[in-house]
Parts: C-alpha cells; structure tokens; sequence
C-alpha cells in the first residue's frame, strides 16, 4: 500500500492561515495608527491647556502683585462701598426735611411778623407736627385767620391744631408779665415736585 500526500489541500489551509493572518496584521495596523492619531490629539490638547494653565497662573501672578501694590487703593473703594450704601439707605429713609421745612416757612410768612416755629418734626412719609409761638393777642387773632385760608391749607393734605397754650412769662427786673401763645399742629404735607428735591 502506498500512502499519498496531498500538497495542495495543505497549501490550502496554511493559505487560510495566512490570510487571517494578514486581516489580523491589517486591523492592529488600522488600530495602531488609530491609537496613535487619538495619542497624538490627546497628547496636542493637553499641551495647549498646559499652556493655557501656564498664562492663567501668570495672569494671576500679575493681579496679585497688583493688589499687594495697591492695597491703599483697595481699601479706599471698600471704604468708598461702605459710604456708598450709607448714603442710599439714608436717600431711602430720608425725610427730605428741608423742602417741607422751606414750605413751611413760607406758609407761615404771611400770617404774622412775630410768628415763629419753635419745633417742626417731618416724617419720611410727610407726615409733620410743629409748634408755632406768638407774642401779641391782636397777631394771634389775625394768624386763627390766616391758618384757616386756603392759602395756608392747600399746602397740606389734613392739618389739625391739636393744642392751644398761653405762656406768661414774668420779667424779674419790670415785674411785668409777658404772654405768649403756642399753637401745636399735626397733619401732612402734599407731595411736592421730586425735581425740587
């Protein structure tokens, strides 16, 4: 008995090897130059934020130095903050006394020469009282007038004489007794004009 050997059907599968072989040569080149163009982007942007951390750092190097250099000027504009809301937390509490005070007095004006407030106290929200004094019975009579014309009221939104008060003050050196008369008022002003303000 003679035994053959078939060459070719093992050329056959050591060609099917050698074709898997070189798929499999063929996809871990792919892969590798894969691997190496995300290595090489990966590798790119971390340098570019290095970089980017690099001039970050420096910059705040800078502004630090900055600050040690200028700590006056640091100071001085958390002093002027400070200032800064004082003052807006006055604005809104404000009276704007002076306005209703100027109205006031010019209210008072004509009803008699020898008229004079003693106290005046305005509230933020104009609400008032003020006390006015008067020496001669005669000015009194004229000022009763006065204080009820419209003249005098339409500068206010109510208004009260709350208290009437006669004062006699004696003189040591004449002996003689003088007399004084205070009108005590209570009510609010009308708004006036912000551009008055």
């Amino acid at each position: 008995m003679t035994k053959r050997i078939n060459l070719f059907k093992v050329r056959l599968h050591q060609d099917k090897n050698a074709k898997i072989f070189q798929l499999l040569k063929l996809g871990v080149t792919v892969a590798g130059i894969a691997l190496f163009a995300v290595f090489s982007y990966i590798n790119y942007r971390n340098i570019e934020i290095n970089q980017n951390i690099r001039q970050l750092a420096a910059e705040k190097q800078n502004y630090l130095s900055y600050l040690m250099d200028n700590k006056n000027t640091e100071a001085q504009l958390r002093y002027f903050k400070s200032k800064q809301s004082q003052l807006l937390t006055y604005a809104k509490d404000d009276a704007h006394f002076l306005p209703y005070f100027k109205v006031l007095e010019e209210a008072l004006k004509p009803a008699s020469k020898s008229a004079a407030l003693e106290t005046v106290v305005i509230e933020k929200d104009r609400e008032t009282s003020f006390d006015v004094s008067l020496a001669d019975f005669n000015e009194v009579m004229a000022f009763l007038k006065y204080i009820e014309s419209a003249t005098f009221l339409d500068r206010f939104t109510n208004l009260v004489l709350s208290n009437v008060s006669l004062i006699q003050e004696t003189n040591k050196d004449d002996k003689e007794s003088v007399r004084n008369y205070k009108f005590t008022f209570k009510g609010s002003f009308k708004e006036i004009d912000a551009g008055i303000f």
